[in-house]
């Protein structure tokens, strides 16, 4: 098999898991010896990033136009429109078996060849279907999700709950849908102590909930001597931010929260080395992986106990609920701080997820699944 994996969604600036999930599984891939039967088609910006991953990677430049809700959408249409023209173009030049589209947004064309699409980020649509929310950037985005489940073959869910929600919004597609865990590189920290801070990565969606760990910690601060980390990108949401900000000045922590901005990977191994305790108060996640990182790290980890995160942390961390309950979170905290998790069941808790989502591991999946499309689709036309 001949496997065409576009990544024509990304850029070089690091936008969350969504990138992660895709540079594992071509590390993956890697690691099976997999390389010369892949061809990664993505932005000019994107080359250098893959072959670092592997030079013998085949890497392909093509310019996919930026995602656009404005006056230009009819042009930014167009010129997608020619991106698909000119990947058809390149599965059939490179004699391509099977094409992976690793983030929502396919290009709106049949490719002749078993087309699979991995959704992140189908929030919108669940919150447009379900719960009756139109802002004009979730029905757009609905749209185009529900485009992409008609033209798909097959698309891969990233946790079960992710299926129940697809399905349960696209009925007539459900038999397309196959669930299959992210890929997770877990990172090697060596923990020197049960670390001073309590840490939260990924800031800037609203659904992340940053408000409520802050009011959380706001209740105890007094309370615990560690300081509050928050790792990434801040929201661009004004008015959360502005509600962040206000929770922190109004309780005189401004030396007690700090703001990282974006780290880099050696950075961010520092900070999981000092941290006391992890918390993931996202109000919806279809797979939530740094909670599942920081696992793996032997970290003490609390999650919010609503969507996909009792699934895919397998009920083996902290949990509170409802996830705006701010009370809720505190008292979650004061236990772990106060009642520690014994270093023991913390590395039993690391190896377990760390054998659940190997990247290699996962990536062999990926690769037995899309081979079998292949294989069938080929029997299918012998027929």
């Amino acid at each position: 098999m001949r496997l065409l994996v576009d990544l024509g969604t990304f850029e070089a600036k690091h936008q969350g898991g969504k990138d992660e999930v895709a540079y594992n599984l071509l590390r993956g891939f890697s690691k099976l010896g997999l390389t010369e039967s892949i061809l990664c088609v993505c932005r000019q910006e994107l080359v250098d990033i893959v072959r670092t991953i592997d030079p013998d990677y085949h890497v392909l430049a093509l310019e996919r136009p930026r995602h656009k809700i404005k006056l230009d959408v009819p042009i930014t249409h167009f010129k997608l429109a020619q991106y698909s023209k000119a990947l058809k173009k390149t599965v059939a030049e490179y004699h391509c078996d099977c094409v992976l589209f690793t983030n929502k947004g396919a290009p709106p064309i049949h490719m002749n060849v078993p087309t699979v699409m991995l959704p992140h980020d189908v929030k919108p649509a669940i919150r447009t279907l379900r719960d009756h929310a139109f802002t004009l950037g979730e029905i757009y985005q609905t749209v185009g999700l529900w485009a992409n489940f008609k033209q798909m073959d097959k698309i891969i869910a990233i946790s079960d709950f992710d299926k129940a929600e697809m399905t349960r919004c696209f009925p007539k597609y459900a038999h397309k849908v196959t669930r299959i865990y992210n890929p997770i590189r877990f990172k090697e920290v060596q923990k020197e102590g049960p670390g001073e801070v309590i840490t939260a990565i990924n800031l800037q969606w609203d659904h992340k909930n940053i408000i409520t760990l802050v009011r959380a910690y706001a209740l105890i601060a007094n309370q615990i001597d560690e300081r509050l980390f928050l790792v990434g990108r801040r929201s661009s949401f004004r008015r959360v931010e502005r509600e962040i900000d206000k929770t922190i000045h109004a309780n005189g922590l401004d030396e007690r929260v700090v703001f990282t901005g974006f780290v880099d990977d050696e950075d961010l191994e520092r900070i999981i080395a000092r941290t006391r305790l992890y918390v993931n108060p996202s109000l919806f996640e279809g797979f939530g992986m740094t909670a599942i990182e920081m696992m793996g790290c032997g970290v003490p980890t609390i999650v919010n106990a609503e969507t996909a995160s009792p699934e895919t942390t397998m009920g083996l961390c902290s949990y509170y609920e409802p996830g705006t309950d701010a009370q809720a979170l505190a008292n979650a905290m004061l236990a772990e701080l106060r009642n520690p998790t014994s270093p023991q069941r913390l590395n039993q808790i690391a190896r377990k997820v760390r054998e659940q989502y190997d990247y290699v591991a996962v990536a062999k999946e990926y690769w037995d699944y899309l081979n079998s499309l292949v294989a069938s689709e080929k029997g299918a036309k012998k027929r």
